[in-house]
């Protein structure tokens, strides 16, 4: 019980409301408020679930599996009873608000099925707790909701920027190097970093690049349409460092490397340039996306600290490298920033 005290005072300790925003911030990826409520929030499922995980173990008959059935049956008529409603002041923010409820419901799903799954008794009360607590997040995103009802036009919407997304994909030219002189194979280039450098930010902020795949199909509209405008700017990173091998192959290839300070700082002063303008939009979405280039520049900046705070961990060779390697990430972020306006274009059109 003094263990069971002591998760109490953690559960009301760690609310969501009284997390400083500094203790949840990444090195890199969304802008702090962003990523700092969706920690929060995951950290207090956490709670939630490891608390009745203890109660179940230590007294389980104030839990019998009866309870756990009904309970069970219970969330599943929560989840299927739910409708998305994709409404707001704009379309972009109807398409961020479902998507936000959608992703809500599928880990309440997800959860679910782990939880009847389970052979652990307390992992089993663990996964429904942290089930009900997403289906909570669910219901309440939903009364929350209001604005124009754009729910006629995310089928449409989604078909169109799905179909935009795979047409330049296969119009964007390889990203494989296709003439090189190491062991006679195609060498990745840049942009492959590049990308997925810009994944990392797309993951935090709810997007979900690595399996986009099959979204339309479930009828995650607001998810998919957020997923694809998310990466439709990567497209173009493919031109811009087509001819730019990894840096993996740089010394192989004598590929000139290095940047000097002029240089680092004049590309990160256009990118933030870049990017500036699009937070200052009435549309969310846009905003939305211009997070994922500052998430790019954060992960630059780390990976010049980390030079700067130990100048003599790397030899001149390695160092000249690495400050390419910054160089081209800031490069990447511009290009994308710059990329911004053509998903919300093909969104928005009439």
């Amino acid at each position: 019980m003094e263990f069971v005290e002591e998760l109490r005072g953690q559960l009301s300790d760690e609310a969501p409301d009284r997390v400083t925003i500094s203790s949840r911030v990444p090195a890199y990826g969304a802008p702090a408020m962003h990523a700092a409520r969706r920690q929060t929030l995951s950290l207090y499922h956490i709670r939630r679930s490891r608390l009745v995980s203890v109660l179940a173990y230590n007294s389980p008959g104030e839990l019998p599996p009866e309870t756990f059935e009904e309970d069970a049956v219970t969330v599943r008529e929560r989840i299927e009873s739910l409708t998305v409603p994709y409404r707001g002041r704009t379309l972009g923010e109807a398409i961020m608000r479902g998507a936000t409820i959608e992703w809500a419901i599928g880990r309440a799903e997800n959860r679910l099925e782990r939880a009847k799954e389970e052979d652990d008794y307390p992992a089993q009360w663990r996964d429904l707790e942290r089930a009900t607590a997403a289906i909570e997040d669910a219901e309440s995103f939903v009364q929350a909701r209001d604005g124009s009802d754009y729910a006629d036009d995310l089928p449409t919407v989604t078909e169109r920027v799905v179909n935009e997304f795979e047409h330049r994909q296969e119009e964007a030219p390889e990203e494989l190097l296709q003439d090189t002189s190491v062991g006679e194979e195609p060498v990745p280039s840049f942009a492959s970093s590049a990308i997925a450098s810009a994944q990392r930010s797309m993951r935090l902020l709810g997007a979900s690049p690595s399996s986009r795949r099959g979204l339309p199909e479930d009828g995650n509209y607001g998810q998919t349409v957020l997923t694809y405008a998310l990466l439709l700017p990567t497209v173009s990173l493919y031109e811009a460092f087509a001819d730019v091998p990894h840096v993996s192959y740089w010394e192989e290839l004598e590929y000139e490397r290095g940047a000097t300070p002029e240089a680092l700082r004049a590309e990160k002063t256009a990118t933030i340039d870049a990017v500036a303008p699009h937070f200052e939009a009435d549309d969310p979405l846009v905003a939305h996306l211009a997070t994922v280039p500052l998430g790019v520049v954060r992960d630059a900046d780390s990976r010049l600290q980390t030079l700067i705070d130990d100048p003599r961990e790397f030899d001149d060779t390695e160092w000249a490298k690495r400050r390419g390697q910054v160089l081209l990430q800031y490069e990447s972020a511009r290009r994308y920033a710059e990329a911004i306006d053509e998903p919300i274009d093909i969104i928005t059109e009439l």
